[in-house]
């Protein structure tokens, strides 16, 4: 998932880890109500403040839009794992 979004020109560092890009994109497309949009607004906190606070990366950048993409590239991905090991049991 990371490469994928990396290849489209967002930076690792504006990505981020726990509750960054990812997270917040899968959730805000989710359930946008489990967000706290008022908490995302890029700071420039330093790498060691922003995991104390809980995160990392820039949550700000996060949008419903990417995260229907990546919810899109997960199924498909999963589907298509699927009907690999269902091909091959069959061997």
């Amino acid at each position: 998932m990371t490469d994928s979004l990396v290849a489209t020109g967002i930076s690792p560092d504006i990505l981020g880890y726990h509750a960054g890009v990812i997270d917040v994109s899968f959730l805000l497309a989710v359930d946008s109500s489990m967000i706290r949009s008022n908490k995302l607004i890029q700071n420039d906190r330093s790498a060691e403040e922003k995991l104390k606070m809980g995160f990392s990366g820039d949550p700000s950048k996060a949008n419903i839009e990417l995260g229907e993409q990546m919810i899109n590239l997960t199924l498909s991905t999963s589907l298509s794992q699927i009907l690999l090991l269902k091909v091959q049991n069959r061997k």
